[in-house]
This record gives C-alpha cells, sequence and structure tokens, in this order.
C-alpha cells in the first residue's frame, strides 16, 4: 500500500512540473494571437515577387491587403541594365506608426538567372529591409541574426568582353485551320554597351508573315509582308540632368511602300529630375533635328519614287511610381520642314490610382494625329490588300483605350498560403 501511496505521489508531482514547466513557457513565448496582433503589418507593391515564397520565407510580419492598414509599404520598382538583366530598388516606406522611418534598397540580377535566384535575392532584400522595423517592436528579443562570409576574397572581375553585350533572338509562330492558315518569323540581333557616361546600341530586326485565306476551292488570297531594319543609338551622358546623342534608322518595309528608307536625328535631352532617382520618377524631354532619305517601292501620291526631307521632334515622358498608384505620360511631335501641314502627334498615357481603401483605377490610352503619310502609294490598295492589311491605308488619325476599376475588401490578413488546386 505504501508503495502504491508513493508511486501516485511521484506522479503527481511529475504532473505538477509539467504544468508548471508549460505555463512558464507560455509566459515566455508569444502566442498565435499576440503574433497576428503585435506584428508589422507590411503591404507588398511589388509585380515581380512571388507573395506564396515571402510569406512561406518571412512569417515574423503581417502581411495586409491594403495599404491604408500597413506599418509598412514596399514599393518595388525595376529598370534594366545594360546586361539586359534588371535593377530592383525596394522603398521600404514606413506608415501609421513607423512614419517618417523610410528606405532604400537595390538588388542586382543577370540575365541568365532563374526564376528562383530572383526569388531568392528579393526575399532575402525584403528580410533585411524590414528588420530595423521588426527591431522597434517587442519582436526584438525574438530576432536572431546571423552573418555567412564568403568562403574566400572576392577578386576584381575581370572582363574579357569590356562591357560589349550581345543577343541573338529568333522566334517563329504558325497557327491555320482549314480556310486558313499564317507563318509568322521575327528574328534580331543585338549588340550594346552601356555605361554610366555612354550608350552604344545597334540592333538588326527581321519580320516576315506570310498567311492564306482560301475563299472557296478555286479562290485563295496571299497575304505576304516582309520588314526588315537595322537602328543605331549613341549618348553621352552630361551630368544629372543632360544628355547628347544621335539616333540612326534604316529600314525597308513592303507594308509602308518603303524599298529603303534612312533617318539620322542629332539630339538633345533634358531631365527635370536627376537621372540617379529614374526608378521612382523621370519628366524628359527630346528634341532632335535630322533627315530622312526614302526610296519607294511604288510612286507615291505626292508622285515621288524617292525623296530627301528634314525634319525635326519633340518628345516629352512624365512617368512618377508612388505609394498612391503611377502615371506615366507622353507626347511626341514630328514634322518635316519643308511643310508644316506634314506633321504627327502621339500621346499615351497609362494611369493607376488606389482612390481609397480597396478601390483602384486604371486607365490607359493612345492617341495618334497623322498628316505625314508621304510613303502611301498612288495607286491605292486593292480590296484583298485592304482585307488582309497588306498595305497601309491613308488615316488622320488612330487610338486604343483600355480602362476599368477593382475593388477589394474582407480581412485585412492575408498571411495563408494554400497552393492546392492553383493548376
Amino acid at each position: 500500500m505504501e508503495k502504491i501511496i508513493n508511486r501516485r505521489n511521484v506522479v503527481l508531482i511529475f504532473i505538477f512540473l509539467i504544468n508548471i514547466t508549460l505555463l512558464f513557457s507560455q509566459n515566455d513565448t508569444l502566442s498565435l494571437d499576440e503574433i497576428r496582433n503585435k506584428a508589422i503589418k507590411v503591404f507588398i507593391d511589388c509585380r515581380i515577387c512571388d507573395l506564396d515564397y515571402l510569406q512561406d520565407n518571412i512569417q515574423f510580419v503581417n502581411y495586409v491587403s491594403f495599404e491604408q492598414e500597413a506599418d509598412v509599404h514596399i514599393l518595388v520598382t525595376s529598370q534594366q541594365t545594360a546586361s539586359r538583366g534588371n535593377e530592383y530598388s525596394f522603398f521600404f516606406i514606413g506608415r501609421n506608426r513607423f512614419e517618417g522611418i523610410n528606405d532604400t534598397l537595390k538588388i542586382f540580377t543577370q540575365l541568365n538567372e532563374t526564376a528562383n535566384d530572383r526569388r531568392d535575392k528579393s526575399t532575402h532584400i525584403i528580410k533585411v529591409g524590414l528588420v530595423k522595423y521588426a527591431a522597434k517592436t517587442e519582436f526584438l528579443d525574438y530576432l536572431k541574426i546571423g552573418l555567412i562570409l564568403p568562403q574566400q576574397k572576392v577578386q576584381k572581375v575581370d572582363d574579357p568582353w569590356d562591357s560589349w553585350f550581345f543577343r541573338l533572338s529568333s522566334n517563329l509562330y504558325a497557327n491555320g485551320e482549314k480556310s486558313y492558315s499564317s507563318i509568322n518569323s521575327w528574328s534580331s540581333f543585338r549588340v550594346s554597351k552601356i555605361t554610366p557616361e555612354w550608350k552604344y546600341e545597334f540592333t538588326f530586326t527581321n519580320n516576315y508573315n506570310s498567311s492564306i485565306y482560301q475563299i472557296n476551292d478555286s479562290l485563295s488570297i496571299n497575304s505576304n509582308n516582309n520588314y526588315n531594319g537595322f537602328s543605331n543609338l549613341i549618348v553621352k551622358s552630361l551630368g544629372e540632368h543632360w544628355s547628347i546623342g544621335e539616333a540612326l534608322d534604316i529600314s525597308s518595309s513592303e507594308y509602308r511602300n518603303i524599298k529603303f528608307g534612312l533617318t539620322f536625328k542629332p539630339s538633345i535631352e533634358f531631365n527635370i529630375y536627376p537621372f540617379s532617382e529614374s526608378t521612382r520618377r523621370q519628366f524628359r524631354f527630346l528634341y532632335g533635328i535630322g533627315i530622312t532619305q526614302n526610296y519607294y517601292n511604288d510612286t507615291t501620291i505626292y508622285l515621288k519614287t524617292k525623296e530627301l526631307l528634314f525634319l525635326h521632334s519633340l518628345n516629352a515622358a512624365l512617368e512618377q511610381i508612388e505609394t498612391w498608384g503611377s502615371i506615366y505620360l507622353s507626347m511626341s511631335w514630328r514634322n518635316y520642314l519643308s511643310d508644316i501641314k506634314l506633321n504627327n502627334l502621339n500621346i499615351h498615357s497609362q494611369v493607376s490610382f488606389r482612390l481609397f481603401k480597396g478601390l483602384s483605377f486604371d486607365l490607359s490610352g493612345g492617341i495618334s494625329l497623322v498628316h505625314d503619310q508621304i510613303n502611301l502609294p498612288k495607286k491605292g490598295a486593292s480590296y484583298e490588300e485592304i482585307l488582309t492589311r497588306q498595305r497601309q491605308l491613308e488615316s488622320q488619325y488612330d487610338y486604343w483605350l483600355s480602362g476599368g476599376l477593382s475593388f477589394s475588401f474582407g480581412s485585412i490578413f492575408n498571411n495563408v498560403v494554400n497552393p492546392r488546386f492553383n493548376l
């Protein structure tokens, strides 16, 4: 009997000790509910980020669906580098309890990197950027920071190509059915060298399209278009706001009635904002003056088989990316100096606004006022050429427009990742 009592006492003491241990453990560790209430609220404003991957690998923050609820708004912008990779800028913008606490971090990706490499880099830089905010919360005692040193000293890269970059691209597309078949090929060869002081670009392009429309057993319409082009751009930087350069374009196009066309145009550019801020905002003006030499396949409506013309152009572009959305506006004006009536005005806009919590508005569009179609053939176009768009037709304008609204509501939290049935 005494042995049984002693065993019971041992069991009771053991259970008591376990309960005491659990009690202290619960007092020292934040519960899931406390984590949800106290964690930093983060809004990710990034089109290239894998949000599921972020949520799986950065779990010391709370992801929210609306920027108004966020403590930290992460805005990500990108621009292409000289080697056809990308520079990504991560703007950490403090809101609510972190108002005024901002930071900017950058990463660079290469053309040969995989999507997983880019995903790991972006996740790492976001994690690093969020540490300064987490350190100002109750999570300071739970943060663990480590340092992984490289195995050997990184040596300066010896570039045998001296920053020159080459890219060869080729695409082939075909489709069809019983009464229709089409094949399209596109190829290009690009050579470039881009440094902070100079920009060199040389591009060769070919595009070929062939379509067959079977009207009936004895009648079919063949449509063929071929385009060849070469472009060259050389630009010299003159500080943070000015640039000078030249652009050369050589082309032949059956659709545009151009047997051989050459345009050479020296230009000067001014950016109101410093070019170092180009990932967030730009307001640029570009003016150029030059010559155009055309040789035509068919006699034009101005009774020309060839002609030399002088022209000038003015381009203006505004781009702004902010937490409230983004805006892009551009205008280009071109006219031939021999006749002010031979001009072309193009306006393009793209606007995205977060109107208020959960509601966004997107609008984009463009319009061109065309009065410089000096290349149109005198003989016009046949019905077959009109229907199959083999020939450019006379038009005083062209336009396009797209717009829409989106509204989101519900739980502000979106921490859960569930990839099931995401086929």
